[in-house]
């Protein structure tokens, strides 16, 4: 019997697999590392685990329940806002929890669904970041609001994020309705549509964070692009490394920058290398030594959100011009996507 049941379940999972390939979601599910789970809100959004990030002034729901356990009761002060994304259109639902009893006892997590306007009911979760983030930032990993908070004076803070193929990043962003089931207990709230001015964003300027590595390019400057590469090293050193694909008096040249950078640096300035000798690749090796380089300009590149970078360059020691540019997004990153919302 052990058997048939074994097979019977290879058999439905493979079933299950070829069917799931007929869809995205198979690639997510199935290739992680070279497709990015769709969510509402871009990964690249939230640079920082919005855990300790304080409640703005433009509050949905700003009250304090008496929660109820099976076994426990507990007062928290509950609210509710939209922390905006650079990208255009985009923000993130927070739900910060306080506790106003010191002694209050133990308290699950609520279980949260979002509906829109037409009643449409879409299962979604509470998060220490969102659902593309590292798994174990999940908040249902706690088991409950007592645990999270007792260390946490201020509150802690959660964002709201749902897979739902029924609810898109539009409708996310606009008025909808959050509902919180604790145990026994319903609570509904009204969140507003996302407003730029009114909802701002975690940092002032987007960090310049790995997911913005990729190819960029400049739209009247063809077979020209800007390599960009943010990484660390296993000493936890942060970097960035680029180089320009360009040519000077014709010929083809690659333009070098390096710098170290912070995690919420948003923008970096980056001396220009220019490179000489050396052989090619299929050549019998070469030493360190039959390679110069001299340095030919500076480079300021601040990043404006997942598919836009600001580039100002200076190659007027190499006789060339200034010239202040924007960048669009030619690549993303597979399985490591910025903005899988567009």
């Amino acid at each position: 019997m052990m058997f048939y049941q074994t097979r019977f379940f290879r058999i439905s999972w493979l079933l299950l697999l070829s069917v799931l390939s007929q869809t995205a979601f198979a690639q997510d599910l199935l290739y992680p590392h070279s497709f990015t789970p769709a969510t509402k809100i871009p990964a690249g959004c939230l640079s920082k685990s919005p855990l300790e990030l304080k409640p703005n002034n433009e509050l949905f729901f700003d009250d304090v329940i008496d929660l109820h356990s099976p076994i426990d009761t507990g007062s928290y002060r509950i609210r509710v806002w939209r922390i905006g994304c650079h990208e255009p259109g985009r923000s993130a639902i927070a739900v910060n929890f306080q506790a106003v009893d010191e002694a209050a006892g133990f308290i699950p997590l609520p279980s949260a669904e979002l509906f829109d306007l037409d009643g449409n009911k879409n299962p979604a979760a509470l998060l220490l970041f969102p659902a593309n983030g590292p798994g174990y930032l999940r908040a249902t990993a706690s088991g409950s609001l007592t645990k999270l908070t007792e260390d946490n004076p201020s509150g802690v803070t959660m964002i709201v994020d749902t897979d739902s193929d029924s609810m898109t990043a539009t409708q996310y962003n606009e008025i909808v309705g959050l509902r919180l089931t604790f145990d026994s207990q319903e609570l509904i709230i009204g969140v507003l549509n996302y407003v730029a001015s009114l909802d701002p964003p975690q940092f002032e300027a987007p960090p310049l964070h790995g997911r913005y590595s990729g190819l960029w390019i400049a739209a009247d400057l063809p077979r020209t692009g800007l390599v960009f590469h943010s990484g660390g090293t296993l000493s936890e050193r942060l970097y960035v490394f680029t180089f320009w694909l360009t040519y000077i008096e014709g010929a083809p040249v690659w333009l070098i920058g390096e710098s170290d950078i912070g995690p919420e640096d948003s923008s970096i300035e980056l001396d220009l290398h220019r490179y000489h000798g050396g052989k090619i690749i299929t050549d019998p090796s070469f030493s360190e030594e039959d390679v110069s380089s001299e340095i030919v300009g500076t480079m300021t590149l601040s990043a404006r959100h997942c598919n836009l970078l600001e580039v100002d360059i200076d190659l007027t020691s190499l006789g060339k011009s200034s010239r202040m540019m924007q960048l669009t997004r030619l690549t993303r990153i597979a399985g490591f996507d910025c903005d899988q919302t567009q």
